[in-house]
């Protein structure tokens, strides 16, 4: 399971790479794209980061619930409740992954095709 904090600087460095080879290579983009992708991946990170937060405090809650009566139904039921919360973060963190490959390939795709229109015009 990859880690928050590594899909985020996965990102983050795919995106600085991405940039500088468009810079390079293409015109700059629009700040609108620029907005978009902007709050696309902070509204993913943001998630991810509740989920974890909310992952973690059930954690402490289940640890308390269990010193107390570790057969009792609270602890049963904080059990379900971390399960789900856990479940919900690994597709959270699958999708944030996903936003950084989606953003690597369109990168890729974009600077591959004003390159051949590059080699094709010096021709």
């Amino acid at each position: 399971q990859v880690g928050i904090d590594t899909v985020a600087e996965s990102v983050r460095s795919v995106q600085s790479r991405a940039s500088t080879r468009l810079s390079s290579h293409l015109p700059p983009v629009s700040p609108k794209q620029l907005v978009l992708a902007e709050i696309s991946q902070n509204v993913t990170a943001n998630a991810v980061s509740s989920l974890k937060e909310k992952v973690d405090d059930l954690r402490q809650k289940l640890r308390k619930a269990e010193a107390k009566a570790p057969e009792g139904a609270e602890a049963l039921e904080l059990q379900r409740k971390l399960d789900t919360a856990s479940h919900k973060l690994t597709h959270a963190q699958r999708d944030l992954g996903a936003v950084a490959l989606g953003i690597a390939e369109k990168t890729r795709a974009r600077v591959t095709q004003e390159l051949e229109g590059l080699k094709a015009a010096a021709a």
